[in-house]
């Protein structure tokens, strides 16, 4: 087992830009310290560097003098202008200039290790940097400006290959780790009570040292040789900016031997430190990966071959990837070209990975997510679980980072990783969403990606690559943290390039054709910073600018030629023809007016564009922005429209905050006026959920209440259990099991809900969504598709987490999800259309600013579609017209007794609900006995056919016991009954 005691890591940045990134000569002041002398049996030697020149060792072997640490700077320096492939240059001076001479500290070395805490710990070792370089500053006369690194090597044997079973059978405790201390780390130590505090003075407080490396002057101990190579590099990556990848929490491997910052330090004994892994090496920008979603036989070399990518990087979602490499050791170790100094310090090895568990390609899986969050607390792969950098290990063991008790030292154990994590023919070939491991998010959302054929071990290898409902220029960046509005497209034919038109951010309006273009050839550039600093320029498909004060979705309407209209928030709006006649990158405005009221309510197009304000007064726009009317029909503002039409009318539904509803005439005046009992209503739907063709209204509330009315303002159906339901979406509404009659589906944030035409829930709803924690909370309204093509409809709905569910009618979800746009949504599903070959596609919209497309292998059927987006389409007209197909005429029982069951069961709150099927209009009576005969309760059911029926018992006056309750129903000829006992316990 290895033992690393590595501090805390702050990268640094400038003006966005990672320094270490532009950084191409590095040059280090190294001084040589002794400590007071000592016989203290708790560390290894006497304080004093060991000169001799009879030892036998061959790692390392004494004097340890200048020569010898020049030589380790000069292996260092090979090290990182070969793994870098020459982006990192190093120079270097040590010190003294006496051969043999060194700086006098003012301890003996336990002093600057108590081997008490790690706090303590902590200061003594910045007290260690501070006071060597002290001593230094009192004894030379240099230019510190010349040096950007600063190293101090103290006699003794460093603490960071443990050689025991476990850390209290360590003979030597208060021997010092190899670290780097960063800025951060002495301003918490000793500059704690130092106001101002800018590093360690020297230089007449000329310059001060704001970060320092600590190292032993060899790591040999029990008789065991080990080399300084591995841990100096180790180290010094820190100072070039790479954290730990192994757990910090308990110093257990995360990715083994396979790179630098993990256990790989001590390769060979520590005398070959293998090369840092592709992350790694992407991170500090010494190489880019070549990013691919498909193809056959890709070749990939290890970084020894010239002339083919030896990094592919293969997005899961823009901050959730895979990184593939080639990597290749010395399978028979008999053929490395090595050079030594004349002290016997190992300078340098033509192959670096000489010593990694194995050869083949390594598939890592990367999430900037993680790391982003845990990068500044040196915490990437902390937890085991859900690391930022993570090795998928081929032979599916995960053994990395487990516990394998009793084997010593722990180099060649599997927590250190195994030839069978590489993948290669002969092992394992496949890398797929059902392979172990599976190429799945980290959120367990399906990435669709196939690796497969992979090649032989060699210098070049090959493989590969399928993603399924890949859309090739997707996904499109359109603006970091974009408000959530949903998009709209365009199925007119007229216009068959345009795709999409979505709010970005900062109030861009974005067009994008087919292939995720800008539709107008008009791009606005935005930039994000990365996790390693660099700064990255996007093009945002660009159309034209309407401020932050958009919250509302655009909709799409043809009155001539096909336009889009935007509301702010203050008032305006405006309108645009499809075009950019005068070639200034802007699309046209057709008008721009401000209605000089603040708007409450997303617009619909219905004979004109139609707004609410916060007034209660309800305008329609003709095309060319002149008032068409303008009517008050609220006291409270306006929430939100729907289009009603059925064979005889087409008429305009609104609703207020306050739950007043009106029918509007196609003029603007009221037809009907109704209170309903919701408050702050979600925007109400429309559509036929009888059976009979005819629209009902369904209006819903964050509260849990839920109204049903039929077109002439009568209520059909009203629930009102606070408590109980929690909405967070307008209705949708479609025809979810195939019976001939639509559903209402709601979303809650843990719960999809359907409800019958009756108001009562339908059977095996609510869907809970997220039974395990891990999934989150929907955020978006139901979208209602057929998915599969057969013929039952699915329900899709997206997480916060940012991944995107269809659950079918049973409550399962369908095979192929979840999708992942790897962040928070925001926006709703959009269910599109491809123009060129008829296939179904699916867009979202990620809150870290990217719009997603995936395409599935069935053909669009609008008849499938009874829902496909944010209020039901791009006129946000929120009617579905799909026809369901006739009603299954009833049969059988008057009332099935195998669905007659009440629920909860046992009744331990105050209210139990007695549920039951009518195959036909009936009248329901329930008598409620207890064990002695007596009647205990008579209550009337409702007698809705061809859907559940329910009757709340309330048993606040009841005992506890077991009850009869006996159901009868009489109707068309026949006549039922069931009896069932339900059990109360208070």
């Amino acid at each position: 087992m290895l033992r690393k005691i590595v501090l805390l890591l702050f990268p640094l940045y400038v003006f966005g830009v990672n320094i270490y990134a532009q950084i191409k000569y590095v040059n280090i002041l190294a001084i040589r310290v002794e400590f007071i002398e000592d016989n203290i049996e708790t560390t290894n030697g006497n304080g004093k560097f060991n000169l001799s020149d009879t030892s036998s060792a061959t790692i390392d072997p004494p004097p340890h003098n200048k020569l010898y640490f020049e030589d380790h700077l000069e292996a260092l320096k090979r090290y990182f202008y070969k793994v870098s492939g020459g982006k990192v240059i190093i120079g270097y001076d040590v010190f003294p200039d006496g051969l043999n001479d060194s700086y006098q500290l003012p301890h003996q070395m336990n002093y600057y290790n108590p081997n008490t805490t790690e706090e303590e710990l902590d200061m003594r070792l910045s007290e260690l940097l501070r006071d060597a370089f002290r001593i230094f500053d009192e004894k030379e006369n240099i230019d510190y400006k010349k040096y950007n690194s600063f190293i101090v090597f103290h006699a003794g044997v460093g603490s960071d290959f443990l050689l025991v079973s476990h850390p209290s059978l360590d003979p030597t405790p208060n021997d010092l780790p190899s670290v780097y201390l960063d800025f951060e780390h002495l301003k918490k130590t000793i500059g704690k009570n130092i106001p101002d505090f800018k590093g360690i003075p020297v230089g007449g407080n000329s310059f001060y040292i704001r970060n320092g490396l600590i190292f032993p002057e060899t790591e040999s101990k029990m008789g065991i040789e080990l080399a300084l190579n591995g841990i100096i590099a180790h180290q010094f990556a820190h100072q070039l900016g790479l954290p730990s990848l192994f757990n910090t929490g308990n110093g257990k491997p995360a990715i083994g031997k396979w790179g630098l910052m993990d256990v790989g330090f001590g390769n060979f004994n520590g005398l070959i430190p293998p090369k840092p892994c592709a992350w790694s090496r992407v991170f500090l920008g010494w190489e880019k990966p070549v990013e691919i979603n498909e193809g056959e036989n890709l070749e990939i070399s290890s970084s020894e071959v010239d002339g083919f990518p030896t990094i592919y990087k293969i997005p899961i979602s823009p901050d959730e990837y895979f990184l593939v490499e080639n990597r290749e050791n010395d399978r028979n170790k008999d053929s490395l070209k090595t050079v030594y100094s004349p002290r016997g310090v190992l300078l340098e090895v033509d192959n670096y990975d000489w010593d990694i568990p194995g050869s083949g390609i390594l598939i890592w899986h990367i999430d900037e997510r993680i790391i982003k969050n845990k990068i500044e607390n040196n915490k990437i792969n902390e937890d085991m679980k859900n690391r930022g950098v993570d090795l998928e290990e081929a032979d599916g063991s995960e053994d990395i980072g487990e516990n394998f008790e009793f084997v010593l030292p722990g180099f060649f154990t599997p927590e250190n990783g195994v030839e069978e994590d590489a993948f290669y023919k002969g092992n394992n070939e496949e890398f797929t969403p059902y392979t172990f491991p599976n190429s799945n998010s980290n959120s367990g959302a399906l990435s669709h990606i196939y690796i497969s054929n992979i090649s032989e071990k060699g210098s070049v290898m090959s493989f590969s690559l399928r993603k399924d409902f890949y859309v090739k220029g997707f996904p499109v960046f359109i603006g970091k943290n974009v408000r959530f509005n949903n998009p709209v497209w365009s199925r007119d034919f007229q216009v068959s390039n345009l795709k999409t038109f979505t709010l970005g951010s900062k109030g861009i309006l974005c067009a994008l054709d087919k292939d995720g273009k800008s539709f107008i050839n008009s791009y606005k550039k935005e930039f994000i910073i990365k996790i390693n600093g660099d700064t990255l320029w996007n093009d945002i498909p660009y159309f034209s600018n309407v401020g932050d004060g958009a919250p509302f979705s655009p909709i799409l309407f043809r009155e001539g030629d096909l336009q889009i209209a935007i509301v702010t928030d203050k008032g305006e709006i405006v309108s645009w023809n499809l075009e950019d006649n005068n070639m200034d990158g802007v699309g046209d405005i057709s008008f721009m007016k401000n209605i000089g009221e603040n708007i409450n309510s997303e617009p619909v197009y219905w004979n004109g564009i139609i707004i609410g304000d916060v007034s209660g007064n309800i305008y329609c726009l003709k095309k060319n922005g002149e008032l068409r009317w303008k009517t008050n029909v609220f006291s409270s503002p306006v929430k939100g429209f729907a289009v009603y039409k059925d064979s005889k009318m087409e008429r305009l539904f609104s609703i207020s905050e306050n739950g007043d509803a009106v029918l509007l005439e196609d003029d603007g005046n009221i037809q009907w006026w109704k209170n309903l009992d919701v408050n702050n209503p979600f925007n109400p739907s429309i559509g036929d959920i009888t059976g009979d063709n005819i629209p009902e209204i369904i209006v819903c509330d964050s509260s849990g209440n839920i109204v049903f009315l039929k077109g002439n303002g009568d209520i059909l159906a009203e629930k009102h259990i606070p408590g109980k339901y929690e909405f967070i979406s307008p209705p949708s509404i479609g025809d979810l099991d195939n019976d001939g009659f639509s559903e209402v589906v709601v979303c809650g944030k843990k719960y999809i809900y359907a409800f019958s035409y009756s108001g009562n829930l339908k059977d095996g709803f609510p869907v809970s969504f997220d039974r395990t924690g891990k999934k989150g909370n929907i955020t978006t309204i139901p979208v209602l598709c057929d998915m599969d093509g057969d013929r039952f409809v699915e329900i899709l709905i997206s997480s916060d987490k940012g991944d995107v569910y269809a659950f079918n009618y049973k409550g399962e979800v369908l095979s192929g999800f979840p999708l992942t746009c790897g962040s928070g949504v925001s926006s709703s599903v959009v269910i599109l259309e491809n123009l060129e070959n008829g296939n179904l596609q699916l867009m979202l919209k990620s809150y870290n600013g990217y719009l997603f497309l995936w395409e599935f292998p069935i053909k669009y059927e609008s008849t499938k579609i009874p829902w496909g987006e944010y209020l039901h389409d791009s006129r946000h007209t929120s009617l579905t017209s799909v026809l369901n197909k006739t009603p299954i005429q009833p049969g059988g029982e008057l009332m099935p007794k195998n669905r007659v069951y009440n629920y909860p069961n046992p009744v331990y709150g105050n209210t139990t609900t007695i549920r039951y099927y009518l195959n036909f209009s009936a009248d329901v009576n329930i008598y409620i006995y207890d064990l002695a005969g007596e009647l205990v309760k008579k209550m009337k059911g409702t007698g809705i056919p061809r859907t559940d029926n329910e009757v709340i018992w309330d048993v606040t006056d009841v005992q506890s016991g077991v009850y009869l309750a006996k159901i009868t129903a009489s109707g068309s000829a026949k006549k039922s009954s069931a009896i069932i006992k339900i059990a109360v316990s208070k």
